[in-house]
């Protein structure tokens, strides 16, 4: 009887902290939504580690009935996929499931949420792609007006657009796992198992595709003039520069932070992250030679030997 009171507190508690946030969020004309849109799947999900499915739900659909009183449509929408996502992944860690099906279940619903708010009904919730479009288009064509590239430079904004609606939920993604897996540790709940940041890689042979194919993609949009196939051909090329551009800035990022931690000097890491802006061929050139060879293994062999 006590653990099943304790139980009923703690949800109460737990729903209670998502209605005040909502109504602190909406006071300040929803900044905190904008800038902590991660933490809403965590109360949910650490409930439903301690407490199981059935009553997982349960403290989800009350803080959906909350929502309605104090958030608007928009936060309400948040609301019912960050439930959703608090008890699929609380549920997955109760079940104790692997890493990647956690992240995987948790990418797809923050993605469902990302592709209704910002395309399917986006003038619902308040969002203008075309004046979001506009902006994006004056910032960025200053930048290619030196450029040798021959895609349009309107394709290449709404292929940033699709990056960003893939990339955003990626992160979201990270932050909740990396939060949850903080969380649950610190409350004694469970004890999710991570690699460390020195321990991520890529396949070389997956590699050696990738930087093969980054360079018949950075011939074919310079040399070739693709304006004149399909839109669809012309987005895909994009597309997959971009994603092997960002694979390869991630991995040169990785490698300064390992770097920065083994000579003990933070600072290279945030030149590596300003590189990205400044001179992003260097981060990507760093990241290709991580991928390709094995000299960040040998490096942290070496380092673990000395000591």
């Amino acid at each position: 009887m006590n653990k099943r009171i304790r139980m009923i507190t703690e949800g109460a508690m737990m729903v209670a902290m998502i209605g005040a946030f909502l109504l602190i969020d909406r006071q300040l004309a929803h900044v905190l939504e904008a800038f902590l849109f991660w933490a809403f799947p965590l109360p949910i999900l650490l409930f439903t580690v301690k407490y199981g499915l059935r009553d997982g739900i349960i403290c989800g659909i009350c803080a959906i009935l909350v929502s309605f009183i104090f958030a608007t449509m928009d936060s309400v929408f948040l609301v019912i996929c960050s439930v959703g996502m608090g008890i699929v992944y609380g549920y997955g860690v109760y079940k104790q499931k692997r890493n990647l099906s956690l992240l995987i279940q948790t990418f797809i619903i923050s993605l469902f949420y990302y592709v209704v708010t910002t395309y399917l009904f986006a003038s619902f919730f308040g969002y203008d792609m075309i004046e979001e479009g506009k902006a994006m288009y004056e910032m960025m064509q200053p930048i290619f007006q030196n450029q040798p590239l021959t895609t349009n430079v309107d394709r290449f904004v709404e292929v940033i657009f699709f990056i960003v609606l893939i990339l955003t939920p990626l992160l979201q993604t990270i932050l909740v796992h990396l939060c949850a897996v903080v969380l649950l540790k610190r409350l004694h709940l469970a004890e999710i198992k991570m690699k460390s940041l020195a321990e991520v890689s890529m396949p070389k042979r997956i590699s050696w595709y990738l930087i093969v194919l980054y360079g018949l993609l950075e011939m074919v949009l310079r040399f070739v003039d693709i304006s004149s196939y399909p839109e669809m051909v012309e987005s895909g090329l994009l597309i997959v520069q971009l994603a092997i551009v960002i694979t390869f800035i991630f991995f040169g990022i990785v490698v300064a932070m390992v770097m920065g931690a083994i000579m003990k000097k933070k600072w290279i890491s945030l030149v590596a992250i300003i590189g990205c802006f400044v001179f992003p061929q260097l981060v990507i050139l760093v990241g290709m030679i991580d991928t390709a060879t094995d000299y960040r293994e040998k490096i942290l062999r070496r380092y673990y030997h000395a000591r």
